[in-house]
Parts: structure tokens; C-alpha cells; sequence
């Protein structure tokens, strides 16, 4: 499975009567609110494009609450060092370590918005309609009913990522633990729907951090795995030009869940190459 690794990207500095953590965070909130002073001078630009403007101000939303969960995060690192719970201590390290890495792939994808925006998948013929032939029996059944739940492959990310939860909110679900720092795919989480291959490769790649030619293009996301040497195309279905992103089962995704990848690598590298 994959073993979660919150590191900083580089040991913080620590002035005369601060503690690691308090560098960490001062160095984290400190970049963060450079890139909110970027991406707003970025959108207020984009007057021109409101499909580009809006594409930016999601994702200047986006880090302002990594802001947010920073600065609650930071917040209660003092007394949880006090009562030495480790556990608890460890995740909130790691919600801080993670929202700086996530915040700057953010601004990544803000600056690579374009004047129009990602085409929505296409809605599926209802089941009323005429069957599609039958498949070869080696091929999977790919259908609503036997597709892999957004609910559920968020189950699996986290659990493969040892995502440890929001130790003021244990109980918080799956899609919205990995929402916190923006790990979900380009339309965010629809927990009832089902999992599509664009899904997976752009919440891949963010979880992972991977660097994406075109972050808001699920085809780009993709090919950013298969850089990685992750197996895309030998776990998956092919991906066909003009035709709705095939739908995942369950089996697919565990076994690509099972690879043993690290996330996530500010340097984006595999822990454990083949």
C-alpha cells in the first residue's frame, strides 16, 4: 500500500526562541500568502476570460482554506505536545507539512487555467436504451451498478495514503478529509457517482503532487502517471478519443492502490521503483 510521507521540502529555519514547529508553520502561512497575493492579482487580470477568472478564484479558494487548516492545525500542536499524544501529534505535522505542498501545486494549476473551460463528462445513455453488445468474457462489466463509488475510492485513497484524520473530527468522511487539501477530482467529490479513469488520474496526481503539464486536463493528468511509471495503461482501460472516460471497478483501483508509491513526494519520485 502506499505509506504516507508528510516531510517539509526543506528543514525550516529556526530563529532564537522558536521551536520546529512554529518555524514550519511561519514559513508555510508566510508562502501562502504569497500566493494569494499572486492568484488575486492573477484573477483581477483575467478580466477579459470569466471562465479563466473563476478557474483561478476556485483554486485561490482553495488555498485560503489550506490557510485555514494550517493555521487550526499549528494551533493545536502546543497542547497536544504538552499531553504527548504522538498520534495526534504526528497529524497534525503532516495536515501542515501536506497543505504547503498542496497550496503551491494550487497555484500551479491556477496560473495554467485557460480562457475556457474542462469539458464536463458526457451523461450516460439511461438503461432504458438498448443494450451495447456484449463484451468479450474476459473483458469487465463496466456499468452504474458495478462501477466503484467516488464514497468509496476515497475509502481506499486515504486508508493507502495512512491518511491520518482530523484528530478534532475522527469521524469526518473519507471525500471530505481528502477535500481539506484539495485531493479530488476536477469537479470535486460526488460521493454516488461513479469513478471514471479522469477521475482517478487527477486525484492520483494531486495526492501524489506530481507535476501535470496541464493540471485542469484529465488526459494530462494521466500521462503525468505514466511519467511516474505508474500502471495506467496495463490496470486500466484505454481512454478513447471523443468518448466518455471509461468507468472503474473496484478491483482495478486496489490493485493500482497496492503498487507501493509514496504520497506525497515533493519531489515526486517513486519510493519503490520495480
Amino acid at each position: 500500500m502506499l505509506t504516507a510521507i508528510f516531510l517539509l521540502l526543506l528543514a525550516p529555519r529556526v530563529a532564537p526562541g522558536q521551536t520546529n514547529d512554529e518555524a514550519m508553520t511561519e514559513r508555510c502561512l508566510a508562502r501562502m500568502d504569497t500566493l494569494i497575493e499572486q492568484l488575486t492579482e492573477l484573477e483581477q487580470a483575467a478580466t477579459n476570460s470569466a471562465d479563466r477568472a473563476e478557474c483561478i478564484a476556485e483554486n485561490l479558494d482553495r488555498i485560503k482554506g489550506l490557510r485555514g487548516v494550517t493555521v487550526t492545525a499549528a494551533a493545536r500542536l502546543p497542547a497536544l505536545l504538552a499531553d504527548e499524544d504522538t498520534d495526534a501529534i504526528a497529524a497534525e505535522r503532516s495536515a501542515i507539512a501536506l497543505a504547503c505542498a498542496r497550496a503551491d501545486k494550487l497555484a500551479a494549476e491556477a496560473a495554467g487555467c485557460a480562457s475556457t473551460p474542462t469539458p464536463k463528462p458526457k451523461k450516460r445513455r439511461p438503461s432504458s436504451e438498448p443494450a451495447a453488445p456484449a463484451r468479450p468474457l474476459s473483458t469487465p462489466t463496466r456499468d452504474e451498478e458495478v462501477c466503484i463509488k467516488q464514497s468509496r475510492f476515497a475509502e481506499l485513497l486515504r486508508k493507502a495514503m495512512d491518511f491520518a484524520p482530523d484528530p478534532q473530527k475522527p469521524t469526518r468522511n473519507a471525500t471530505d478529509e481528502l477535500a481539506r487539501f484539495a485531493i479530488e477530482p476536477l469537479r470535486g467529490w460526488k460521493p454516488d457517482e461513479c469513478v471514471t479513469l479522469d477521475d482517478l488520474c487527477v486525484t492520483i496526481a494531486r495526492a501524489l503532487n506530481l507535476k501535470v503539464l496541464t493540471p485542469n486536463d484529465p488526459v494530462s493528468c494521466c500521462q503525468a502517471l505514466r511519467d511516474e511509471g505508474l500502471p495506467v495503461d496495463t490496470l486500466f482501460p484505454r481512454r478513447l478519443e471523443g468518448a466518455d472516460p471509461p468507468l472503474l471497478i473496484e478491483t482495478e483501483i486496489r490493485a493500482f492502490l497496492s503498487k507501493g508509491y509514496a504520497a506525497p513526494l515533493p519531489s515526486s519520485r517513486r519510493l519503490m521503483p520495480e
